[in-house]
């Protein structure tokens, strides 16, 4: 589990220190000591903000969204003019699913960002709350293409990111299950039986997603032992194995009739 907040690494708070240390008046001078010390502790803003995948994110500070350690306001015009100049860092971003839950653990950089499923008519995503929250300070936006998941009174976000496909928002819903830690958000699919191939964008907006052929078969095949068991409750399909390629469960045999 992430604790929250997680701890930086010391090379990275010496590098905020320093960063606030050297502030000059000097714009161009500032420019240029921001540079020296973000690349110094091996973290360029770039990669600290693609990681987010939103300016007004960081997936390691759930419950202190405001604090100031990247620096006086991460999205402000000179910080911008700095992504723009600093060099690029590769950004490590993976998605693995767990044996034993059987979910999609999402990861940045070594850190779970949030778990997630998906069944024929929806797509449920799990995130790890802060430690005591409760439910009246968690805010969750859901929205027919984006999702939106922070803390009231904040004016930044957690999670601030498109999805992969349509959200039928009126059947949608979240709730924070206290005794686990966790909150639940339920994404109703606008079209029945459409694979997901990921949850959220953030990391396509980042230029990090990839499309991944054999993920996408193994969804493909979930999903239509799924369909298989829905229309023929009589058999067993848990095991059922496919010869080649799963077709596409929401057009197989003349598709779903209804969205």
């Amino acid at each position: 589990r992430v604790s929250w907040p997680m701890t930086q690494p010391a090379h990275i708070r010496e590098a905020n220190a320093s960063i606030k240390n050297h502030r000059l008046t000097l714009v161009g001078r500032e420019v240029s000591v921001l540079l020296l010390t973000a690349r110094d502790c091996g973290h360029s803003i770039q990669e600290r903000q693609a990681c987010s995948m939103s300016k007004l994110t960081d997936y390691s500070k759930f419950d202190n969204l405001d604090s100031d350690d990247d620096g006086e306001g991460a999205s402000s015009s000179g910080d911008a003019a700095l992504v723009g100049t600093a060099a690029p860092q590769q950004l490590q971003v993976h998605t693995r699913k767990d044996p034993i839950t059987g979910r999609y653990v999402y990861e940045c950089n070594g850190q779970k960002v949030y778990e997630w499923d998906q069944s024929l008519e929806e797509v449920n995503i799990y995130v790890t709350a802060p430690p005591n929250v409760k439910a009246s300070s968690i805010m969750c936006h859901i929205k027919s293409q984006w999702l939106q998941l922070g803390l009231v009174g904040s004016n930044q976000f957690f999670l601030d990111e498109g999805t992969f496909a349509q959200v039928n928002v009126g059947e949608s819903s979240w709730y924070l299950d206290a005794s686990e830690g966790i909150i639940y958000i339920i994404l109703m699919k606008a079209f029945k039986a459409e694979v997901w191939e990921t949850v959220l964008m953030g990391s396509s907006s980042a230029g990090n997603f990839q499309q991944n052929p054999l993920l996408k078969q193994e969804m493909q095949q979930e999903l239509m032992r799924e369909r298989f068991q829905e229309e023929h409750p009589g058999f067993d399909f848990r095991d059922a194995k496919f010869n080649g390629d799963a077709p596409d469960p929401r057009k197989f045999m003349g598709g779903i009739n209804k969205p």
